[in-house]
Order: structure tokens, then C-alpha cells, then sequence
């Protein structure tokens, strides 16, 4: 029997909000590839039907590890997470049921941000000893943030702004 070769992954990323939440679902689909749980963050698993002790051992025991990988990580969004809904008493042991509330409470949280992101864009200015590079970077970065979140300026109100 070929034995499989270990591969240490980096950890999953602790969850911030949005700024890095493509990369905590990347380090949680990846760890999940690795240990066949994807199927528990695309659907709404079954515990399996029948009397086969071991199947439903093995589906509670994947189940587990997907609910571990995801709240052993956001800790610092729990607050966003439980005003969105999710109690995190253990009552929720459905790992899509969590997946789902992340990709979706998070981008919107970070909605309330775009009254700061225009202000900081209507206010921006050029102070002394910043070069006109730091300048236009930040700038460029408020601007592709407010994108993201749907609210892109048209590229003439990004000239009258600079």
C-alpha cells in the first residue's frame, strides 16, 4: 500500500473582515480539497441513512473538522457574524450554514465604509512631504475599493477629483 505524503499547509488565515477574505476562503477550500470536505461547504450534507456505524462516524467526525476550520478563524468577525444572525454556541453544527453566513455578512459589513471611502476621496489632498506616487496610490486603492463594492466613479469623476 502506497503511503500518501504528508503536506504541512500554512494555516488558514485568522478572518479580518473583508480586506482579506478571498485569502481565508482560499486557505479553507484548500485545507477542505485536502481532507475531502469540500462537499460540506457546496451543499447541505446528509448524515448518511442505514445502519453503517462507520459511514455516519466518518460523516460526523468531516463535519466537525469543517465547522473547526471555520471557527477556529473568525473570531475577530463574531461580532458582524452574530449581529447577522449566527449564535456561536454550537447550536449551528452545518458547516454551509456557517460558510454561507460568512460570504455573506462580511462584503456587506465593509458596505458601511463607502460614506468614509467617498469622503476620503472628495477630501483628498497632497500634503507636504508626500510624493505625488504615495498620492496617486492611495488614491487609486480608495477608488478600486469603492469598485468593489459596486460603487465605481466614472473615470471623468476620478480626473475632477485628482
Amino acid at each position: 500500500m502506497a503511503a500518501y505524503p504528508v503536506h504541512t499547509f500554512l494555516p488558514v488565515p485568522q478572518l479580518r473582515g473583508e480586506s482579506n477574505l478571498a485569502k481565508w476562503k482560499l486557505g479553507v477550500l484548500q485545507q477542505a480539497e485536502y481532507n475531502d470536505l469540500t462537499a460540506f461547504f457546496e451543499s447541505n450534507v446528509s448524515e448518511p441513512t442505514g445502519d453503517d456505524a462507520e459511514k455516519k462516524l466518518l460523516w460526523r467526525r468531516q463535519r466537525v473538522h469543517a465547522m473547526a476550520l471555520m471557527t477556529s478563524t473568525i473570531s475577530q468577525v463574531k461580532a458582524q457574524l452574530t449581529a447577522a444572525g449566527w449564535r456561536h454556541d454550537g447550536s449551528v453544527k452545518d458547516p454551509k450554514v456557517l460558510w454561507d453566513l460568512v460570504c455573506t455578512t462580511i462584503p456587506k459589513a465593509s458596505e458601511q465604509s463607502v460614506p468614509q471611502l467617498f469622503n476620503e476621496l472628495i477630501r483628498a489632498k497632497l500634503d507636504y512631504g508626500t510624493t505625488l506616487q504615495n498620492f496617486n496610490a492611495r488614491f487609486y486603492t480608495v477608488a478600486s475599493r469603492l469598485a468593489q463594492l459596486d460603487v465605481a466613479l466614472p473615470p471623468k469623476a476620478k480626473m475632477f477629483l485628482m
